[in-house]
């Protein structure tokens, strides 16, 4: 389930993301966050339109900073 977090009125969208419990390294920095109880997991995001178009990064980060500097 991907969760709306930040709304863009001028591009007519929302970026949005997805928590995956993964075993694997952030794309951009290589960290391995995890839960409390040692679940690790990153953040896989994309964009939905108001047209209704979705997408998503093939890629998964550890925050939204780490996906904006990949992709900058």
């Amino acid at each position: 389930m991907s969760l709306s977090f930040a709304r863009d009125p001028f591009a007519r969208g929302q970026r949005t993301r997805e928590l995956v419990y993964v075993d694997e390294a952030c794309a951009w920095c290589g960290a391995k966050p995890a839960t409390h109880k040692g679940r690790q997991y990153l953040y896989r995001y994309g964009w939905d339109s108001d047209g209704g178009r979705s997408s998503q990064d093939a890629r998964m980060f550890c925050c939204v900073g780490c996906r904006d500097s990949y992709h900058n």
